[in-house]
C-alpha cells in the first residue's frame, strides 16, 4: 500500500495515540523496570520496506521516499529511516536521486540525511554530488549542506564547502572554498 507523506504521518500519529491510550489504562512493573535500565528508549513505531509516493494536483508523480527500516523511539521527536532514498520526478522521469545511510525527520517536509550522502542525476552526462550530511526539503526540492561537497561528472570535478541546490531548476550555489578541475574533450 502506497501512502502519501501526510497520510503516513497521520497513520503514525494514530498508532502513537493508540499506543499511549493502551499503556495509560494498564499498569505494568515491566514499564517501570525498563525505564530504570540504561539504554535506548523502547521502540514506539517501526516499519520495514517503507516507500511513499507523492503526486501533484494533476496526478503526476513528483517524488518517492523509500527506506529499509523506519523507527521512532519513545520520547523522541524525530523518526529515523535507515538507508533512505528520495527521488524527484519531472514529466514522469527521475530528475535527481538522493540516498544516504541514515535519514531522520521531524515533520513531513524536511529530511536530514547523513553518512555517505549521494545525490545523482541519471542520464548520459551523469552528475554525482557526495557529502556527509544534507538537508532535503521535499516540498520545495531544495537540498543544502554546510559540509564539504564533491561534485563529479564525466567532464570534471568540483570541491567546495557548503552548497544549496534546487533539484527542479537545477540551480546550484556553492558557498566557499570552491576548487574545480575541468577536462576539455578535443574530439
Amino acid at each position: 500500500m502506497w501512502m502519501q507523506p501526510k497520510r503516513l504521518i497521520s497513520a503514525i500519529l494514530m498508532l502513537l495515540v493508540g499506543y499511549f491510550l493502551i499503556n495509560a489504562t494498564m499498569t505494568s512493573t515491566a514499564t517501570l523496570e525498563s525505564s530504570v535500565v540504561d539504554g535506548p528508549a523502547p521502540l514506539v513505531l517501526f516499519a520495514e520496506g517503507v516507500q511513499t509516493r507523492q503526486f501533484n494536483r494533476d496526478g503526476q508523480l513528483t517524488e518517492t521516499i523509500a527506506g529499509v527500516r523506519l523507527e521512532q523511539r519513545e520520547g523522541a521527536s524525530t523518526t529515523t529511516l535507515t538507508k533512505p532514498k528520495i527521488e524527484f520526478y519531472s514529466d514522469q522521469a527521475t530528475t535527481w536521486s538522493v540516498s544516504a545511510e541514515i535519514g531522520s525527520y521531524d515533520n513531513v517536509e524536511t529530511f536530514q540525511l547523513s553518512q555517505q550522502v549521494l545525490a545523482k542525476k541519471p542520464g548520459s552526462d551523469s552528475v554525482a554530488i557526495n557529502t556527509e550530511s544534507l538537508t532535503v526539503d521535499t516540498r520545495s526540492g531544495i537540498v543544502s549542506t554546510k559540509d564539504p561537497v564533491t561534485m563529479t561528472s564525466q567532464h570534471g570535478k568540483l570541491d567546495a564547502v557548503g552548497m544549496t541546490f534546487d533539484t527542479h531548476s537545477e540551480f546550484v550555489q556553492f558557498h566557499a572554498n570552491v576548487q574545480t578541475q575541468y577536462e576539455v574533450n578535443n574530439e
